[in-house]
């Protein structure tokens, strides 16, 4: 059963802000430059003979997975392959005069068909990490940013996930960066064993079904599906916040080349901006480059009035009084939860995050204290 789908904005916000959380203190969200729509188009509108690197002239194939939403997937009525990773390749074939091809294969096929040139790109979501370069493959300027999170049936979602995978059956999709992460969970840390699925459908159902007590998720692709299922959830720290860029193979530079100006157009027109908020309900920042250190605090234009996930606080479902936002702790569990001796303030690391998940609805943030016990116990009784 679908969820409200402001809470994926509202998670979203949440988890982002998690992974960024003591990077810099003092990194501020800033917008990309708006240029005017029309022009910015214009400057990258060519005749499809021009496009170089295409395997078929006229005709730009992108390759995904159709199994790793909400980046790629297929729609059920209509049987379309659809996502954000879509709408942007739609995009860039549009301004580029090309037709636009979406092929579907799992992701370990995905990488190897674009190595072996049966595709021109290859966008399910994928992390240019070190290794990947070090591969051959090539990537565009990032389109956007991510993590790695714990996903787990909605009764575990006050574990630890991935910072305690002790006699967890864990799960990722192969050959994906998130199951690189908990691979060898066994020896490095202490899992009771790991089992690679095919997609992200395939790794759920497993969830689901409990053969597996948590995945390793990318962190927009768990917020989407926690919203989507009432049985799901995320749990515990997110970690490696990354870039994700279309993928070109080796050796197609010129191709990538050709793209990455039609991308920055889209970022500073606000076409990405709307793309993000149809799929994430919210805008999400986006690197300056691969290689770009973390924080992540650069928006696309047209962000303006929706600073990382601000929103009227009449539009956050859900809340026990409308403009507040409840936070129980004990104050009684440092780092995340003390009260300062001199001021008698409620501070932490989950203070700080409540905090600015708060300032970034708009809402007012409350903070009571309880012992743990009444803490759990007053959530379930709708108290906060």
């Amino acid at each position: 059963m679908r969820k409200p789908w402001r809470l994926f904005a509202i998670l979203t916000v949440f988890l982002l802000i998690a992974a960024a959380c003591g990077d810099d203190d003092d990194a501020g969200t800033t917008t990309a430059a708006p240029t005017d729509d029309t022009s910015a188009q214009a400057t990258t509108t060519v005749a499809p003979a021009e496009v170089p690197g295409l395997k078929e002239p006229g005709k730009l194939i992108l390759v995904t997975t159709g199994n790793f939403p909400p980046f790629t997937l297929i729609n059920e009525d209509t049987g379309d392959n659809e996502g954000y990773s879509i709408d942007i390749g739609r995009e860039v074939a549009e301004r580029l005069g090309l037709e636009l091809e979406l092929p579907t294969v799992d992701f370990v096929a995905e990488l190897q068909g674009l190595a072996d040139g049966l595709y021109d790109i290859a966008d399910s979501g994928i992390w240019p990490n070190q290794d990947r370069q070090d591969a051959g493959f090539v990537f565009t300027r990032p389109m956007t940013s991510t993590g790695i999170v714990a996903q787990v049936r909605a009764e575990d979602a006050g574990t630890q996930g991935l910072a305690d995978m002790t006699d967890k059956n864990v799960g990722g999709i192969q050959g994906s960066s998130q199951e690189a992460y908990v691979v060898n969970c066994v020896e490095e840390f202490g899992c009771a064993s790991y089992t690679g699925f095919a997609g992200a459908a395939e790794a759920l159902t497993a969830l689901r079904q409990g053969r597996v007590d948590m995945l390793s998720q990318d962190t927009l692709v768990a917020g989407f599906a926690a919203v989507t299922f009432d049985d799901l959830a995320v749990a515990g720290p997110t970690v490696l916040a990354h870039p994700l860029s279309m993928t070109f193979r080796e050796g197609n530079e010129a191709l990538r080349d050709a793209i990455d100006p039609v991308l920055d157009a889209m970022i500073a027109d606000g076409a990405l901006a709307e793309i993000q908020k149809k799929w994430f309900g919210t805008c999400i920042p986006v690197p300056d480059d691969i290689n770009s250190p973390e924080p992540y605090t650069t928006l696309p234009a047209g962000c303006e009035d929706d600073d990382a996930g601000s929103a009227a606080p009449a539009e956050v479902p859900g809340l026990k009084e409308p403009g507040k936002l409840i936070l129980v702790t004990t104050g009684n569990f440092p780092p995340f939860t003390l009260i300062n001796a001199d001021t008698g303030d409620n501070e932490g690391y989950s203070i700080d995050i409540g905090r600015e998940v708060a300032e970034r609805l708009g809402l007012e943030l409350e903070l009571p204290t309880v012992d743990f016990v009444a803490e759990l116990q007053g959530l379930a009784d709708g108290l906060y």
